[in-house]
């Protein structure tokens, strides 16, 4: 059993530099269309918020906010390792991150996730967002993305 331990959403520099580094090495190893060094550069000065899931003090996923002024939420990216997938630690993370988006007055979360992720769009699916339409050849490799919605209530 892991010692779980998630970090509140927080603005980059509440982090230290070893840990931005490895969020980092898990989008290139992770994502298909991982960012550049510049993109995550820029996300400390764009109002951007991470909230670390850490297993036994081991950074295994992240969720990354970007809390726009109209209090929109863009959901960037949300990675749990490879070997943990299926274990409900996204579902944690991502429940974690409502909670604090809530506080911070947040009215609503949109995300991109590519149309042929299938268990990312189920688990959006599965976490009420709703689909507002595909936008076709959105990701550099000319994939189609649904934009997908979720209005926060208040508590």
């Amino acid at each position: 059993m892991f010692d779980i331990t998630n970090l509140s959403l927080a603005p980059f520099s509440f982090y230290s530099k070893d840990q931005l580094e490895k969020v980092f090495s898990l989008d290139v190893s992770f994502f298909p269309l991982p960012w550049g060094k510049e993109a995550w550069s820029s996300c400390s000065d764009n109002g951007n918020l991470l909230s670390l899931l850490l297993l036994d003090q081991e950074i295994s996923g992240f969720i990354l906010y970007c809390l726009l002024p109209d209090l929109t939420a863009h959901l960037l990216k949300i990675l749990v390792l490879p070997e943990l997938r299926g274990q409900n630690y996204a579902e944690k993370l991502f429940k974690e991150s409502l909670e604090k988006l809530r506080e911070l007055k947040a009215r609503s979360i949109y995300l991109e996730v590519a149309q042929g992720n299938t268990r990312a769009c189920r688990f959006y699916d599965k976490n009420h967002f709703q689909k507002l339409h595909l936008k076709k050849g959105y990701y550099s490799n000319g994939e189609n993305a649904w934009s997908m919605a979720l209005e926060l209530l208040p508590f």
